[in-house]
């Protein structure tokens, strides 16, 4: 698995509530997922040989960010908005899109030259 406690610590800071053990392992999910989404997107493989798969620490506030997401629609899956008492909420269906403009400055910036080819993210 690629979380580490360190991941799971910063999650739970931003989340800020007590966690159970259930919640908390549904939480690991979420950092192993986006950091498996990421490592997809910017082309790295998994090295499973270091504790957090030899993910690019400098792209955790990502995953934080994302994983926060996941968790505050938790129980909303595959809904585009909820409305309850005067409150709504707005979700996006792909959590991984605000930041792909960050994901291809990463890729742009530590990988070898591309001789002039562009890499897709939609």
């Amino acid at each position: 698995m690629l979380t580490t406690d360190d991941d799971l610590s910063r999650a739970m800071t931003m989340i800020d509530v007590e966690l159970s053990d259930k919640d908390q392992n549904r939480i690991k999910l979420y950092i192993n997922n986006v950091k498996q989404a990421i490592m997809t997107l910017i082309g790295v493989q998994i090295n499973s040989d270091e504790d957090d798969g030899g993910f690019p620490q400098e792209l955790n506030y990502i995953v934080d960010e994302v994983v926060t997401a996941k968790y505050n629609k938790f129980h909303n899956e595959g809904m585009d908005m909820v409305t309850e008492e005067g409150l709504t909420l707005k979700f996006s269906s792909d959590d991984l899109q605000p930041y792909y403009v960050m994901l291809q400055a990463w890729v742009d910036n530590h990988q070898p030259a591309n001789n002039g080819q562009a890499i897709g993210w939609e």
